[in-house]
């Protein structure tokens, strides 16, 4: 069983578009279109776009074993009992993390975003319409935001990508089957990003 205010688990298939950044709506991990990164202020990354002021260190241990994100033991504190990892994913390392009822939190080393969470803003400003929702946040000191092309929360499914180094970002994605409100799936893709986030920065 989950945690905090998430009282049962998640779903997600880990799939999605090539052309697509952050994975796909439904069941998939949610999307994002693709950035080609540019040179310097001809790049058009907006202004808005947030910094990542302490990228994590030591990245590449994490992309060859994604699970280590999140340790076992956070891991149960988090509810999660089974972790799968798949390093060679076409949309970059990723493991999917899984409660006893099936339901999972899947996190995943972004490889369509190369402008980082800038790409993410990017694309935002670029086709405002392409993302159901678009909700900057922070976590544990890393800028994120909340965004897919298909609204699932009030169904218990969330996305949030968060910019862990300038040209990368971490996509957690959350699917609750029986969640009790709109933000149930939200406030826990937010704790897990945060577990993996601090894992990360302590080396």
């Amino acid at each position: 069983m989950l945690v905090a205010a998430v009282c049962i688990g998640l779903t997600s298939a880990a799939c999605s578009n090539d052309e697509d950044g952050i994975p796909v709506g439904g069941d998939n991990i949610d999307s994002t279109p693709s950035s080609t990164p540019g040179n310097g202020a001809d790049d058009g990354v907006p202004q808005n776009a947030p910094k990542v002021s302490n990228p994590i260190p030591n990245l590449e241990k994490y992309l060859q074993k994604p699970c280590d994100a999140i340790p076992k033991e956070q891991a149960r504190q988090l509810g999660l009992s089974t972790a799968t990892p798949n390093p060679d994913h076409d949309n970059g390392p990723m493991c999917e993390f899984a409660d006893e009822q099936g339901n999972r939190v899947t996190i995943n080393f972004n490889n369509k975003q190369p402008l980082g969470i800038a790409g993410v803003y990017r694309n935002h400003e670029q086709n405002p319409q392409f993302y159901e929702y678009f909700e900057p946040t922070e976590v544990a000191g890393f800028p994120g935001v909340f965004a897919n092309s298909f609204d699932g929360r009030a169904n218990g499914r969330c996305n949030l990508a968060v910019g862990i180094t300038e040209n990368q970002v971490l996509t957690v994605n959350v699917s609750i089957r029986q969640a009790t409100g709109e933000s149930d799936s939200c406030k826990f893709a937010k704790k897990a990003a945060e577990t993996a986030a601090t894992t990360m920065s302590r080396g």
